[in-house]
Order: structure tokens, then C-alpha cells, then sequence
């Protein structure tokens, strides 16, 4: 019985720590997708920027 309690204690433990590395990883896979899409964001709107201004525009 002792030997049943402790190893199911243990386990519980285990899987404490794995869902805690669990979320740790999903928060930061989310944290690096935001940061990209930011990234992505400012790229199209500089590209944006630059194809609406009108210094880019050769004016012929």
C-alpha cells in the first residue's frame, strides 16, 4: 500500500511537471507567432509606405 501511494505520487509529479513544460512551450510558441506576425505586419506596411510615396514614383 505504501509502495502504491508513493508511486502514485510520483507520478502525479511527473505529469505536474510535463503540463507545466507543456504550457511553458505553447506560451512560447504563441509569444514567437505574435512576434512574427508583428514583424510581417511592419514589413507590409513599410512596403506599403514605400509604394505610396511619392518620392518612389518616377515621375515622368
Amino acid at each position: 500500500m505504501i509502495l502504491y501511494l508513493t508511486l502514485l505520487v510520483f507520478g502525479l509529479g511527473i505529469l505536474a511537471a510535463g503540463g507545466e513544460a507543456l504550457v511553458r512551450g505553447a506560451t512560447g510558441l504563441a509569444r514567437s507567432l505574435e512576434v512574427s506576425g508583428e514583424a510581417a505586419q511592419g514589413a507590409h506596411a513599410a512596403s506599403r509606405h514605400v509604394a505610396t510615396s511619392p518620392t518612389s514614383r518616377s515621375e515622368t
